[in-house]
C-alpha cells in the first residue's frame, strides 16, 4: 500500500473509534474487511493511528479553533502535514483514489498556519495531556517539563530484560543481532537492553521464545536493583501486572523470600 493509502485507511478506523468502538476492535474490524492489506501494511496503519491518538489534542486544535467538528479525516490531514510539504501533500492526496476528498482552500489555509496556532495554544493542548494534571506535572518535572512532555508524545522505546540465569547481556545481543534485532545496553541496569532496530521481530525470535529475553520497561528493571527490594525477605506488590518484576527479583536473588502480589 502507498503511504497515503495507509493514511486513508486510518481515517475509517479513527472514525469508528470516535463513534465509540474500542480502538483494538476498530482495527480488527478493518483488517477483516480488507484482507488485501498485508501484515506490514496493517502494522504501519496501526503506527499511524496510535501516533494520531497520542497527539490527538494538538492535531485537532487548528481545526477546532476554526469551528470544525472532530473526525478521522481532519486528524489524519493534520498528521500528514507534519510529514509532508503542503504542496506535495495535496498532490499526493489528489492522485490517490482511496483518500476521502482533497482538502479544500480553507482546510489548506488552516494547515498552513497549523504551527502558529499550536504555538499559541494552551500547554495541555500543545503537549497532549489532560488540563487537570498541569500543576502536578509542572511541579514534579520542573525545568525538565517541556523535554519530558515532548517525549511523551513519541512512541515509547522498547526495552528487554535479559535472563541472566541463562545468558549474559553481551552474548544475547549477538544472538539478537543475528535475528535482525539490534540493541544497546543501558547503564541504569546491567540486565536492560533497548531495541533500536527490529522491534517487530522480538516476539517471533528464538531468543524470546526460549526465554533468553523478556519485554520489560526499564523503570521496572531499575526497581529490582533497589537495595530494600533486592535484599528483602518479604515483598508486597500491590500493583502487579504479569508479575515481571517479581519474576526478575527471583532470578536475581538466591535467598528464600516471600512475595505477595495483587
Amino acid at each position: 500500500m502507498h503511504p497515503i493509502s495507509r493514511a486513508a485507511a486510518a481515517i475509517d478506523i479513527i472514525d469508528n473509534y470516535l463513534e465509540g468502538s474500542p480502538i483494538e476492535i476498530a482495527l480488527k474490524n478493518w483488517s477483516r474487511k480488507n484482507r488485501f492489506a498485508g501484515s506490514n501494511d496493517r502494522y504501519l496503519i496501526r503506527d499511524i493511528i496510535f501516533e494520531i491518538l497520542r497527539k490527538r489534542r494538538s492535531l485537532f486544535v487548528p481545526f477546532q479553533v476554526n469551528g470544525y467538528r472532530e473526525n478521522g479525516r481532519l486528524l489524519v490531514l493534520s498528521f500528514l502535514s507534519e510529514h509532508y510539504d503542503k504542496i506535495e501533500l495535496i498532490d499526493e492526496i489528489r492522485k490517490n483514489k482511496y483518500f476521502r476528498e482533497v482538502p479544500n482552500a480553507k482546510e489548506v489555509s488552516i494547515l498552513a498556519v497549523r504551527e502558529k496556532i499550536l504555538k499559541n495554544s494552551a500547554t495541555p493542548i500543545k503537549f497532549d495531556y489532560p488540563p487537570f494534571l498541569m500543576e502536578e506535572f509542572s511541579q514534579s518535572l520542573g525545568k525538565n517539563f517541556e523535554l519530558v512532555m515532548k517525549k511523551m508524545q513519541e512512541r515509547a522505546p522498547l526495552y528487554l530484560r535479559v535472563n541472566t540465569l541463562k545468558i549474559q547481556p553481551n552474548d544475547v545481543q549477538k544472538i539478537l543481532a543475528d535475528e535482525g534485532i539490534l540493541c544497546s545496553a543501558l547503564s541504569i541496569s546491567e540486565r536492560a537492553l533497548q531495541v533500536f532496530q527490529g522491534r517487530r521481530k522480538i516476539k517471533r525470535s528464538q531468543s524470546y521464545a526460549s526465554g533468553l529475553v523478556e519485554i520489560q520497561d526499564a523503570s521496572s528493571q531499575v526497581m529490582i536493583d533497589i537495595p530494600e527490594i533486592k535484599g528483602g525477605s518479604r515483598i508486597l506488590d500491590y500493583c502487579a501486572g504479569a508479575g515481571g518484576e517479581n519474576i526478575s527479583n527471583c532470578f536475581e536473588n538466591d535467598e528464600p523470600r516471600r512475595i505477595i502480589s495483587f
